[in-house]
């Protein structure tokens, strides 16, 4: 059985923490939220307004993001499968590097969402 290491542990704990303080400053804040909030296009000019409770559903979008990485970096020996080229070597270094990505790749969601609740 594959075994996850500790520093993809860690950056993925890295991404969990910087989630949790997204909810905890969200919900200490909320009360002073107006009720109306601006919505932003892609190209930085005002769309309209929406509703505050829009934030709780970017919370939840990025909660269901990191729980689809984490089951991938639990299960990524299971997604890649060994090839006749690769030794069992490459394949463990393939696996940690994967893991690795997706661990970084959550870290910068988590980043991504904090700039998109609080900005």
């Amino acid at each position: 059985m594959n075994t996850i290491p500790n520093n993809i542990k860690i950056l993925f704990a890295v991404a969990a923490l910087i989630f949790l303080i997204n909810c905890a400053v969200l919900l200490c804040t909320y009360n002073s939220i107006p009720a109306s909030i601006i919505v932003h296009s892609y190209n930085g000019g005002t769309d309209g307004y929406g509703n505050k409770s829009y934030l709780w559903v970017m919370v939840a979008i990025n909660a269901v993001l990191l729980l689809l990485i984490a089951i991938a970096i639990n299960y990524c020996e299971k997604w890649m499968r060994p090839t006749p080229e690769m030794t069992a070597d490459e394949r463990e270094s393939t696996i940690g590097n994967a893991r690795l990505i997706l661990a970084i790749v959550a870290i910068k969601i988590a980043i991504v969402f904090s700039i998109i609740l609080f900005k």
